[in-house]
């Protein structure tokens, strides 16, 4: 059993959060506030997130099989929520807006 990286969580943690205010920063209008925090999430933020991901996945030695496997689900992942997200939201997209 491979032993566990504490400070490695912590800072994915960290980084998943500042990632999800990257994208809520739009809830806080064009202010001052709201710029700072989404430039301050996008220079530090997103390197971060994927600094921590590369120190996970660098650690063990790669299988390409399993790493094509694993980026084709995530690939076809993504397009399955775009569709739903055409299908479900589009119709109604005017009718939030107003």
């Amino acid at each position: 059993m491979r032993k566990r990286i504490e400070y490695i969580d912590v800072v994915e943690t960290l980084a998943i959060f500042l990632v999800v205010c990257c994208h809520n920063t739009a809830l806080l209008g064009q202010s001052v506030l709201a710029t700072a925090i989404l430039q301050f999430t996008t220079t530090v933020a997103v390197p971060l997130f994927f600094m921590a991901n590369g120190a996970l996945l660098m650690s063990r030695p790669l299988d390409l099989k399993k790493h094509l496997t694993k980026t084709g689900m995530l690939i076809i992942a993504v397009f399955a929520w775009r569709l739903l997200t055409w299908l479900l939201v589009m119709p109604f997209w005017s009718c939030l807006l107003t």
